[in-house]
């Protein structure tokens, strides 16, 4: 025959919070007192502790890449993609609270490295501890969030870092503006160097063949408007030699123009068969 099984719950009496209420008035005034001492300290120290001030400082960086002439290969960017958008703009922020710009930051500022007691102080770390970057979502906005014990310190601060960053980019873009300005002036001059070679090439080239340089027009076209010129001259010395003799100035003059349109013909028509021609247009 099996025992009955007793649980411990069944001898543990139920507690209600009426039943500490004895306690809590025998011991009130202990508690109000702890609440008294703690409320009081808690005010002592927040009256003691000094204000502190917060400037906001907010600025606009664009993503742009510096374009010489007609071409992007100076300072590619790569706008289109998202991971270059991000990596650029994680960067600015880097930048932003760099050590190399805040202690810019400091120097124009007049913080000094040792405090009054004469203890080292690093104005970089206490400014990178002052400040935070904090970019504006959806936006090409970032703030400068700055926390110092003056109000005045405070606004210099934010305003001098957003005015460094902002110079140092432009700095940055006219040192790349100037470098490819260096270049291409360099481009120029060794591309006119060769321009000058091939034309003295070309030039011996042209000699050496006998090839006739005519407008850029049509060579069909120009030899069939020559030729009717050199027709109409024909035709005008049959009619000048009924009246003139051969060595009539008239005579001289018009057989001069013939024999030069039957050169340039002659010419033309080389230049449109020769080999000699097809390359020296090459």
């Amino acid at each position: 025959m099996t025992e009955p099984q007793i649980k411990f719950q069944d001898y543990m009496p139920e507690i209600h919070l009426q039943d500490y209420m004895p306690v809590i008035l025998r011991r009130r005034w202990v508690i109000i007192t702890f609440f008294t001492v703690l409320v009081v300290i808690v005010s002592i120290g927040s009256l003691k502790q000094a204000p502190i001030y917060e400037a906001v400082a907010t600025i606009m960086i664009e993503q742009k890449s510096p374009s010489v002439v007609s071409f992007k290969e100076v300072t590619p960017m790569g706008a289109g993609d998202y991971g270059a958008y991000k990596d650029f703009y994680e960067t600015q922020y880097k930048l932003m609270a760099s050590r190399t710009l805040l202690k810019k930051v400091a120097d124009i500022l007049g913080f000094k490295s040792v405090s009054p007691a004469g203890k080292y102080i690093d104005p970089v770390k206490k400014l990178q501890k002052a400040i935070k970057i904090e970019p504006v979502k959806n936006s090409q906005l970032v703030k400068i969030r700055v926390e110092d014990v003056s109000p005045q310190m405070t606004e210099k601060i934010a305003n001098t870092i957003a005015g460094e960053f902002i110079r140092h980019n432009l700095e940055r873009s006219i040192n790349t503006a100037n470098e490819a300005s260096q270049w291409l002036a360099k481009s120029i001059e060794e591309q006119g160097q060769k321009l000058r070679d091939l034309e003295l090439v070309l030039q011996k080239y042209r000699i050496e063949h006998n090839i006739s340089i005519m407008p850029e027009a049509s060579t069909e076209e120009a030899v069939e408007g020559i030729k009717s010129n050199y027709a109409s001259l024909q035709a005008l010395l049959a009619s000048y030699s009924e009246r003139y003799t051969e060595e009539h100035p008239k005579m001289v003059e018009l057989k001069a123009q013939i024999n030069s349109l039957k050169n340039k013909i002659q010419g033309l028509e080389d230049t449109n068969l020769s080999d000699k021609s097809i390359d020296y247009r090459v």
